[in-house]
């Protein structure tokens, strides 16, 4: 529905049987905006609204909580770089998020409210490779990220141990066909212990099996290996490979 300059749309969610959501009313502007979220509840309108700037970036937000304490100012404020980028991010107390970005435009680090930094390195592709995120005065936690020669995702490796501890790693290794379809995702803890997931897909690319609870390696064609305990999610297309069924381990 058009209202004034505004386009008015109204969502309602589905509910149960003891409780109704209320509806959200959302209205967009002429250039298909969010500018203005409505719900109401036991009588009373509570409503978020947002503006931007000239060339469509959102500079700030209002929320439902500042609009019934009466705040003057918004709930939170951003800036931009000359490529419309986000670089400050500023809520109600002052505090700010700052991101700095590398001459690709990717984020080179990022700084919390309470001042800790995270960094990001990537390679010559421009993959990510590493994230150090602080833990403690000082001290950092590294995530590093492996590829193959496809361009896949391989390893996720994170470093786990605590500050003045011996290092420790904890990896998730994925695993693709000559498709480059994701079939395994292993994941091994510090104890030695694993995880495994595995996938399997019919002749047209569908995911038809999900196979989770793993302990060993399943051959997913006839659902046999060394490990019997597991729990299978099945998945069934009609004939546009449009998923029409979803099977979960209880069999509903």
């Amino acid at each position: 529905m058009v209202s004034g300059k505004y386009a008015q749309t109204t969502t309602r969610l589905t509910g149960d049987a003891t409780i109704t959501p209320a509806p959200v009313k959302q209205y967009h502007d002429k250039l298909g905006r969010l500018v203005k979220a409505e719900t109401d509840h036991h009588g009373k309108t509570y409503q978020t609204t947002y503006n931007y700037d000239y060339v469509g970036n959102k500079t700030e937000g209002k929320d439902a909580r500042a609009y019934d304490e009466g705040w003057s100012e918004p709930t939170v404020t951003y800036e931009y770089d000359h490529a419309n980028r986000v670089v400050k991010e500023t809520n109600t107390m002052g505090q700010s998020i700052h991101t700095v970005y590398d001459p690709l435009g990717r984020v080179k680090s990022k700084t919390d409210y309470k001042g800790s930094t995270t960094t990001y390195g990537y390679d010559k592709l421009g993959r990510l490779l590493k994230v150090q995120a602080p833990v403690a005065a000082g001290q950092f936690a590294l995530t590093k990220y492996d590829y193959d020669k496809n361009g896949n995702q391989t390893a996720v490796k994170q470093q786990c141990n605590k500050p003045g501890q011996p290092e420790a790693w904890r990896t998730t290794g994925y695993g693709y066909d000559s498709r480059n379809r994701l079939v395994k995702v292993v994941k091994n803890d510090t104890d030695g212990s694993q995880s495994i997931a595995q996938y399997h897909y019919d002749g047209a690319g569908n995911k038809t099996k999900m196979f989770t609870g793993l302990s060993a390696a399943l051959d997913t064609s006839s659902e046999t290996g060394q490990d019997t305990d597991f729990a299978v999610t099945r998945y069934g297309y009609n004939h546009l490979n449009q998923m029409v069924s979803m099977t979960d381990p209880l069999g509903q």
